[in-house]
């Protein structure tokens, strides 16, 4: 948590007090520097004063990188040809655990079904 960085401070602060102190930029630890106790910062983020940047984050199949545009993009794995297991006939599976057709995985199986 130490490297997240403060985004916004949506709060007015009186000239001269300690939180006036605070500037959009600064990370969590050079906060806790100016003498701000862990709670006293987690109430203010808890409350709405105080927002902290989201960090890097996944998006779309994409790995978030520290540098904008080095991300990796994820590839999915191939579809794969099968057979149903229940009428033999090959169709596209789309992952594992997926070994029915699209018909036979949508037949009622109930023993009283007309």
């Amino acid at each position: 948590m130490n490297d997240r960085k403060i985004a916004a401070l949506n709060y007015t602060a009186r000239p001269g007090s300690r939180w006036a102190r605070l500037r959009v930029g600064m990370t969590w630890g050079e906060a806790r520097s100016l003498g701000f106790l862990t709670g006293e910062l987690n109430y203010r983020i808890r409350k709405g004063d105080i927002e902290l940047d989201r960090g890097p984050r996944r998006e779309n199949g994409i790995v978030a990188a520290d540098e904008p545009g080095t991300g990796v993009k994820q590839v999915k794995p191939a579809t794969q040809e099968r057979p149903c297991l229940r009428c033999r006939q090959p169709f596209k599976s789309e992952g594992l655990g997926n070994r029915m057709c699209h018909v036979c995985r949508h037949l009622n199986v109930s023993p009283y079904a007309l």
